[in-house]
């Protein structure tokens, strides 16, 4: 009799510490997002990831690993190992029936827990690095009034009302400091200057003309840019200003006359030629530059598309302003439209 009583004790105890092994593990995950791995190991592979307050069974702890069970996106359950540093283990008295990740939880009567906010990266991408970047385009310059320097004897003011835009174009380099609102500084080879182009009645005829005044510069913009829009995978639109510097590398005055007033001026129905203006015009320019463009990703670069307005504010004729004679003073102005790749 004693002995049947020593084998049912025996088979009671295995029965119980079976039973507790096969109890599952209740565990919540207690962290932002968290990786389910093929190994108990930071190495192994990443099956899938869940997310805070995901509620999931594990068989056993192995060393700081769960090993649970875990469906994959085919609908296979597999085996699977989440970090103890990212879970919590309920409790009996707070883990609710047991569950399977996936499967709908009923909510827990418990305190409320404090408002999660969602990581900034969703709704705040990081501001724009700075770098480098090549930039090139063209545009159409003109001049607030004529030159002094004209090629004939007839006052420059005659040519203002032919005035058009002389066609260019730009090119150089630029550095950007990143932010928000960063500082971007570029080194430009700009043409800038005036063309008059048309036919005028003079002192003995009828005269055809085409006047180009060429101030080529090499011109330091220094712009101030606000970027208004900046998605993670998608354009940045920024708006920029600021001011220029500029030096005047060759200026020059390329023209083509013909007419009765050429011949009586110069003995020939039809002249061509090219005057050098560097004792008529100033060396230097400024003024400011106003405009905005529209960046976008590129693979590992980016493309950078903008428009500029350069509005001159030097007096370009080495005399003082109101002495010409046309009684104003030349300033410079361009409009561009430019093209560049960011670094």
């Amino acid at each position: 009799m004693k002995k049947i009583s020593v084998a049912v004790l025996c088979l009671v105890l295995l029965v119980g510490v079976g039973f507790a092994a096969q109890t599952p593990i209740v565990l919540k995950v207690k962290v932002q997002t968290a990786n389910v791995r093929a190994e108990a190991s930071t190495s192994g592979a990443v099956i899938k990831q869940v997310g805070l307050g995901t509620l999931l069974e594990a068989r056993q702890k192995i060393g700081d690993w769960y090993e649970i069970s875990i469906t994959n996106e085919t609908g296979a359950n597999l085996t699977a190992y989440i970090s103890a540093s990212v879970v919590d283990a309920l409790g009996v008295d707070q883990a609710p029936p047991p569950v399977r990740e996936g499967a709908p939880v009923q909510p827990v009567q418990a305190a409320p827990a404090a408002p999660v906010s969602t990581p900034q990266s969703y709704y705040a991408p990081a501001p724009p690095a700075g770098g480098f970047k090549l930039i090139a385009g063209f545009g159409s310059a003109s001049m607030s009034s004529t030159s002094v320097s004209m090629p004939n004897s007839h006052p420059s003011s005659d040519y203002d009302q032919y005035r058009k835009g002389r066609t260019g174009f730009a090119f150089g380099l630029g550095f950007e400091t990143g932010g928000t609102i960063g500082l971007e500084i570029d080194l430009l080879y700009l043409q800038k200057g005036v063309r008059y182009q048309g036919t005028a009645a003079y002192y003995y005829g009828t005269d055809t003309f085409d006047i180009t005044t060429k101030l080529d510069e090499l011109s330091v913009p220094v712009l101030l840019k606000f970027h208004v829009l900046n998605l993670a995978s998608g354009p940045d639109i920024y708006l920029a200003g600021g001011g220029e510097i500029a030096y005047v590398l060759s200026p020059k005055v390329v023209y083509t006359m013909s007419g009765p007033d050429v011949l009586a001026n110069y003995g020939v129905q039809s002249k061509s030629d090219t005057q050098d203006e560097k004792d008529y015009v100033q060396s230097l320019d400024y003024g400011l530059v106003l405009g905005g463009g529209i960046s976008l990703p590129l693979g590992g670069i980016k493309l950078c598309i903008e428009g500029r307005y350069h509005l001159g504010l030097a007096n370009m004729e080495k005399v003082p302003a109101g002495a010409t004679d046309s009684g104003t003073s030349p300033k410079t102005n361009a409009l561009l439209v430019l093209a560049g790749l960011k670094f």
